[in-house]
């Protein structure tokens, strides 16, 4: 029987982030880096390794985010969290820009919730896209930047989009 491994950030590709190329001798701890974002490494399939966290700020910010994750995921079981207490954190969290902490990437598989105004707040930020209507956004991100597949996109949002011929 195996034990149960830790939850694991995963890498926003709604954010930018670089890849990590080259051939690295076995035994090397950065053999399975194939991402990085903020300081932090991730590996192919896009889940921070926590190996490689040397750093404190890094660390807080991997606790920080991963925090929101798992508060994020039962949410988006449940399809009935409540957006008061999502924005009583952010008013606790001095300083901290809520567009910024948008996973786009988890939204999209609906493994997120957050309030609208905090992802088209996103959307205008990063891609510099004043987008107000939910298909738009859908498509801009799938179609457009394909942050996602079609086929990953969560199918309450899939129901949304326009059928495309």
């Amino acid at each position: 029987m195996t034990a149960t491994t830790a939850p694991r950030l995963r890498l926003d590709r709604s954010r930018p982030f670089a890849t990590v190329h080259g051939e690295r001798a076995p035994g090397d701890p950065h053999q399975s880096v194939h991402f990085a974002q903020d300081g932090i490494h991730f590996d192919a399939q896009g889940l921070h390794l926590d190996d490689l966290i040397e750093d404190e700020k890094v660390r807080a910010l991997v606790d920080k985010r991963l925090k929101r994750q798992i508060k994020a995921a039962p949410a988006a079981e449940t399809a009935e969290s409540t957006d008061a207490s999502d924005d009583a954190d952010e008013t606790e969290q001095s300083g901290s820009d809520p567009a910024g902490d948008v996973n786009l990437d988890a939204w999209l598989r609906g493994d997120a919730k957050y309030p609208w105004f905090a992802i088209t707040k996103a959307v205008r930020e990063r891609y510099h896209q004043n987008l107000t209507r939910l298909v738009d956004v859908l498509e801009f991100l799938v179609f457009d930047l394909k942050v996602i597949t079609e086929a990953e996109l969560d199918g309450e949002l899939k129901k949304q989009l326009r059928p495309q011929g």
